[in-house]
């Protein structure tokens, strides 16, 4: 009886725990050009809300809640984002920085998680093959109350 009860135990402990996993959408942008070019914006969904920190150069950061139904929608931008489109082909560019996505399951440490990379991002991508990436990254911004044009 004891060796049910231990096992049914964990089992329940494991299930319970596993539910309440948080996610982690981290969003990068730098510029080696520019001296305190960089943003840098991470939005984490935990069972008491959604946060946003955002930083950008050498400033102090601000902190704000989101709604869950906006984190959703940027989930759901995040996940239509194919990787085929953001693939670095043939970009040559002068003095533009790199913008980075990573989207995780996180409980203690980051479970499964994706990673986008662009280089040369700029405003004219909505264009390219890189729109949905793009537009990801205007939600982003327009989440953590900053535009495109901080992007240096």
């Amino acid at each position: 009886m004891r060796v049910i009860f231990t096992i049914f135990f964990i089992t329940f402990a494991i299930n319970s725990h596993s539910q309440n996993n948080d996610f982690s959408i981290d969003f990068k942008h730098s510029n080696p050009s520019i001296v305190f070019s960089e943003v840098e914006i991470y939005i984490k969904k935990s069972e008491t809300g959604v946060f946003v920190f955002a930083r950008k150069g050498d400033s102090a950061s601000n902190r704000h809640t989101i709604s869950n139904e906006d984190f959703e929608k940027l989930k759901n931008k995040i996940l239509s984002i194919k990787p085929s489109d953001v693939i670095n082909v043939n970009r040559n560019c002068l003095d533009s920085g790199t913008t980075e996505i990573t989207f995780a399951e996180v409980d203690f440490v980051p479970l499964n998680s994706v990673k986008y990379t662009v280089d040369c991002l700029s405003i004219s991508d909505d264009k390219t093959s890189k729109k949905d990436f793009l537009n990801t990254v205007k939600l982003i911004l327009e989440l953590a109350k900053f535009n495109f044009e901080d992007l240096k």
